[in-house]
């Protein structure tokens, strides 16, 4: 036997579709008219046809027994899109560290948006906290946050590759800062300025990155 997939009652399958894909992204991959499914594998009812399954019992929307988990990397710029919507509350961040949001969708399902444990943890990293401190604040073991560190980091470049990068621009930095900007335009002072500000930002983020390899 295997799970197929979580089954919800809408009240209108068009108003629903257009919910699903507009809040959440998710698209139609099966359309059999009273029951459509969506990717990741949620499947919508209609009202009328669910009724006959269960043979005329009573349907209660909004009964809060139970919710959608969906995860969330860019949990701030998703808030923006939801305004208007009736939520169950406000953003909260949970004991462990995890930013959420839950609210309804059309018929009273509750639907929860959390960022990721990978975002939560990395977030945590870029604070300074080492992996035992992360560990303690998620409330989980040192290996689930290495995993989830390593997991995001395996997206990127590796130690070495990082290193190589650092000292190429700690050079160029330090070329940029002999330069006499007295003798430099206007213009060419600006640009300058600017070239060694971006190069600082560069070599902090790439030293944060290293910082957490080095943890993982």
């Amino acid at each position: 036997m295997k799970y197929v997939s979580t089954l919800i009652v809408v009240s209108n399958l068009e108003h629903s579709k257009a919910f699903y894909k507009k809040y959440l992204g998710l698209d139609v991959v099966a359309d059999f008219g009273a029951n459509v499914t969506l990717t990741g594998g949620i499947a919508l009812q209609t009202l009328e046809s669910w009724r006959s399954f269960i043979i005329g019992l009573d349907v209660n929307f909004k009964s809060r027994a139970s919710e959608l988990y969906f995860e969330e990397d860019d949990y701030d710029a998703f808030l923006t899109k939801i305004d208007g919507l009736e939520l169950v509350h406000p953003p909260m961040e949970h004991s462990w560290g995890q930013r959420v949001v839950r609210f309804y969708d059309p018929d009273g399902h509750i639907i929860e948006v959390g960022e990721g444990m990978t975002t939560v943890s990395r977030r945590f990293a870029h604070e300074g906290m080492t992996v035992a401190e992360i560990a303690a604040r998620m409330e989980v073991g040192e290996g689930y946050v290495k995993q989830w560190l390593k997991k995001d980091t395996a997206k990127n470049f590796g130690a070495n590759e990082l290193s190589a990068t650092h000292a190429a621009l700690a050079s160029t930095l330090r070329k940029c800062e002999k330069i006499e900007s007295a003798k430099l335009g206007k213009a060419q002072q600006t640009l300058l300025g600017r070239r060694v500000a971006a190069l600082k930002v560069a070599l902090a983020l790439i030293e944060r990155e290293i910082s957490v390899l080095q943890q993982t």
